[in-house]
């Protein structure tokens, strides 16, 4: 038998040491992934974890605020939360950076707002430190981000006056996620310009 490029092969040879090595190969691959997997699951890493469940009822975190003060987040004491998760080199939080500054002024208020960072590195550009429309946060004595099983940034949760999650927006406010988070808290959002 011959093959295209002219090399023979017979039907006991040359073929079998190739079916031999591929199978070893699919062996090796099937091994280092039980392992890795094994490893990941020792590390606490769950890669299967969805973002936090709207209807979730949120427990009370301890964060904090960008002086280095702690503060305690108590979702259920009547009144509805909006909590933004960003990180200050993340580009599309960059991009959403004015409307959410905008969505936060309008808000003033109607509600208590958020802008929980994953770090305090960088935030001059996203927001001044003495605005009084948001508050500052980052992970404090508790770990919200994987209580909160945040991993996207930007992320916007709505948290209703019991402390349970009505909305979960991923991404930064252009198209349909403008619309729909306009329409939801009854306030006009911008065009994030290009």
């Amino acid at each position: 038998m011959e093959n295209v490029s002219g090399t023979s092969f017979n039907s006991s040879g040359s073929w079998h040491g190739w079916n031999v090595l591929l199978a070893a190969a699919l062996t090796i691959s099937v091994l280092l992934n039980v392992i890795l997997s094994q490893r990941l699951s020792q590390l606490g890493v769950r890669q299967s974890d969805p973002p936090i469940n709207v209807g979730a009822q949120l427990p009370n975190l301890t964060l904090q605020l960008a002086d280095g003060s702690p503060e305690t987040i108590q979702w259920n004491r009547g009144e509805r939360t909006l909590l933004y998760f960003m990180d200050p080199d993340c580009g599309w939080c960059k991009k959403n950076a004015q409307s959410f500054e905008d969505l936060a002024r309008q808000l003033k208020g109607r509600m208590t707002v958020y802008m929980y960072s994953t770090k305090l590195k960088g935030l001059e550009h996203h927001l001044k430190p003495n605005q009084d429309f948001a508050k500052i946060v980052i992970d404090g004595k508790d770990d919200a981000r994987n209580i909160l099983r945040l991993k996207a940034t930007p992320t916007t949760l709505l948290i209703n006056q019991n402390g349970r999650v009505d909305k979960v927006w991923e991404g930064a406010y252009v198209g349909s996620l403008r619309h729909e988070i306009a329409r939801e808290l009854s306030v006009p959002l911008k065009q994030i310009p290009n």
